[in-house]
């Protein structure tokens, strides 16, 4: 697929935050355009789509780009972070 059509689609997936976008998000993963994976990481973390964490770590140590290397180590690192309990 050409970045100029994905790009926005990932974009949009990512802001619904809905789970059902995980096989979109994995094809990106794989695409030949580092921005696609990046933003397809974005769409994973923004998803809370943990069962990702596997994959990621795999990106994290081995993608050729040194953005997406590090975008997925900064999602495996958060998705493993709960959120903090907010107290009232």
């Amino acid at each position: 697929f050409r970045t100029y059509i994905v790009l926005p689609a990932i974009r949009a997936l990512a802001k619904l935050a809905d789970p059902r976008a995980a096989e979109a998000f994995a094809a990106c993963l794989e695409h030949d355009e580092a921005l696609v994976r990046w933003h397809a990481i974005q769409g994973i973390v923004a998803c809370g789509l943990t069962d990702f964490i596997p994959r990621l770590q795999q990106i994290g140590e081995k993608d050729g780009n040194d953005l997406v290397r590090e975008r997925a180590q900064i999602a495996v690192e958060s998705m493993r972070t709960p959120p903090p309990r907010l107290v009232n």
